[in-house]
């Protein structure tokens, strides 16, 4: 069988074209394996992912809930500077980011041309799910000027499995081990928080991307059907690099606890985002969506 994209890019090269890196841009969701999929991409001989996976920039600029990505960053530089000794860190290269936004592109601009053979660079930060759609058309047009194919890759989690992932990672990055009843207690607090709430809707993320990005420059993905080959490869199809085997038996950042939560909790928390399984369920099917997800 004919391989058109290799006979393609050997046109290309004859005759003195160049093929354009491409850019991806991670929207999330997060506890939907953009962490496991960052480790793909960074261990890829074709791509240069820079030094961070989450860079934490579009949010931390434009989104009010994750102003605290902004000062948290501002805080620890000036404690660094203070303290007079001066580590070896990437932390300042934020600040050249938020102080002109054009830096973070022409960094990557950079990063994909430094070898002929990286294909693809790019962010993967769940949070830039929330981004206005302003701001994805900023970010789609400034990419585009600097010659990058653009395409963003957004997976979805049963958003009931995914906040509640998101409560126990809360609790393991601060080494606790609650029991049931504190589980409980916290994710009732936590999955109508306004920081929940932008992670979780995927209805207006959907929105968002589709009011901006072309269909062939967006990718949908469930996080239930992330790990298995042919979900790899059609990932790799998207993004137009070459296909390597996965490691599909290393998952990252699981939350792992014997406490079920009651089932009422979870009853409760699927009705506040009924809104969301409904949009899930008619742009990709309720067969399709009931599934994977659970009906709880």
């Amino acid at each position: 069988m004919l391989n058109l994209r290799k006979i393609a890019d050997a046109l290309s090269r004859m005759f003195g074209g160049k093929r354009r890196k491409v850019f991806v841009l991670g929207v999330g969701a997060q506890k939907s394996g953009t962490t496991w999929l960052h480790n793909y991409l960074h261990r890829h001989p074709r791509t240069a992912m820079g030094f961070s996976k989450e860079y934490h920039v579009f949010d931390a600029l434009y989104i009010p809930a994750c102003r605290k990505m902004y000062t948290r960053r501002f805080e620890r530089g000036m404690a660094i500077l203070k303290s007079g000794v001066i580590p070896r860190t990437n932390l300042f290269r934020y600040f050249d980011f938020f102080q002109n936004i054009d830096n973070y592109f022409d960094f990557f601009q950079s990063l994909a041309n430094k070898d002929s053979r990286t294909i693809l660079t790019g962010d993967i930060t769940p949070s830039y799910a929330a981004l206005p759609v302003d701001v994805l058309k900023m970010i789609r047009t400034k990419l585009i000027e600097r010659g990058f194919s653009v395409k963003v890759v957004f997976i979805m989690r049963d958003p009931v499995d995914r906040c509640t992932s998101a409560m126990r990672m809360a609790f393991r990055n601060r080494g606790i081990k609650p029991d049931k009843a504190k589980e409980e207690r916290a994710l009732r607090a936590m999955y109508r928080t306004e920081s929940y709430e932008i992670r979780t809707r995927y209805d207006q993320t959907i929105r968002n991307l589709e009011a901006v990005f072309a269909p062939h420059e967006i990718h949908y993905q469930f996080y239930e059907r992330l790990f298995t080959r042919e979900a790899i490869v059609d990932l790799c199809k998207f993004l137009e690099i070459p296909f390597r085997e996965p490691k599909l038996d290393k998952k990252m950042n699981v939350s792992r606890t014997e406490n079920e939560i009651d089932p009422a909790l979870l009853r409760e928390i699927y009705q506040h985002y009924g809104d969301v399984y409904a949009g899930v369920r008619a742009r990709f099917g309720a067969a399709t969506v009931d599934a994977i997800w659970k009906l709880h």
